[in-house]
């Protein structure tokens, strides 16, 4: 149910910053990556998220190339990507611990 609650929030947030500018937009994609942080606290599985956005902007935005938005967007992934990976190391390292 967690990773599922973080997963939706998190694209919800994703969405939300597409229609804002400047600091907001920052901030939802900084909500985003916090929503996909819990996601993946909730299930490894969440980590495929990331790819899910880049996958739905690819095929919601046909008006530019692939390449100008995925370049226009590579902050915003990137923030995704590093809040899986922080999240899916400090479960490794909480599991190898024990």
């Amino acid at each position: 149910m967690i990773a599922a609650a973080g997963s939706l929030l998190a694209w919800r947030c994703w969405i939300a910053a597409d229609g804002a500018r400047g600091a907001r937009a920052a901030a939802w994609t900084i909500a985003a990556a916090a929503a996909c942080f819990l996601a993946m606290l909730g299930k490894e599985n969440a980590v495929t998220l990331p790819a899910v956005l880049l996958l739905a902007d690819l095929i919601t935005h046909r008006d530019e190339s692939r390449a100008e938005l995925v370049w226009r967007r590579a902050p915003r992934y990137g923030a995704l990507v590093v809040a899986a990976l922080s999240s899916s190391s400090g479960s490794a390292a909480s599991s190898s611990g024990s």
